[in-house]
């Protein structure tokens, strides 16, 4: 009786061991899955930071690209409105010019009546040497482009210009600033002497 009652007694123990065992071996086993989760939901995290990382450096790369397009249309338009101010100085400077030697004429008819001034010499220039009617040149200066238009009527010739420039398009006549309808009207089916 009592060699079985102790059999049974080991025999319980040995079932509770090889419980216990299993208990254990999966409770590892649980553990080195739960591991390997782990190590994959980590990695997995790594790939999404360098993808948030490769899609914040292609942001920061848009949008520095379009500040330099911003900076680059900033630089245009400030060297477009410095090339104007160097055009109305330059025309301002033209038509001061032409205020001189206007002076010089009123002042040297004054002394010699009728006699020939600088001012009238460059029509006169002009008039010799383009023909009757409108004779049209075009060239560039710089970033800008001119149309030179010559109108001879007779002995007086006028010379016209359109200058088109990156900041708009401009009129003149004999170096003082036109309407684009007085270039048209006075350049435009002219047909010389009157």
């Amino acid at each position: 009786g009592r060699k079985l009652e102790e059999y049974m007694k080991f025999t319980e123990n040995e079932d509770l061991r090889a419980k216990n065992i299993e208990e254990v071996e999966r409770l590892k086993k649980g553990l080195d899955e739960f591991e390997q989760e782990k190590e994959l939901a980590h990695k997995q995290h790594i790939k999404e930071e360098a993808i948030k990382d490769e899609q914040l450096k292609a942001e920061q790369q848009l949008y520095l690209s379009e500040s330099e397009k911003r900076a680059k249309a900033s630089y245009q338009n400030l060297k477009s409105e410095n090339e104007m101010r160097e055009m109305e100085t330059d025309v301002w400077k033209e038509k001061a010019d032409i205020r001189r030697q206007r002076e010089l004429q009123v002042a040297n008819n004054l002394k010699n009546p009728g006699q020939k001034t600088v001012y009238d010499i460059p029509e006169q220039d002009l008039a010799q040497k383009y023909k009757q009617g409108v004779t049209e040149e075009k060239y560039t200066e710089g970033n800008n482009k001119i149309v030179r238009r010559i109108v001879v009527k007779g002995n007086k010739a006028d010379e016209y210009k359109m200058v088109i420039t990156t900041f708009g398009t401009f009129y003149f006549k004999n170096g003082n600033s036109i309407s684009k309808t007085i270039w048209q009207i006075e350049t435009e089916n002219v047909t010389g002497a009157d």
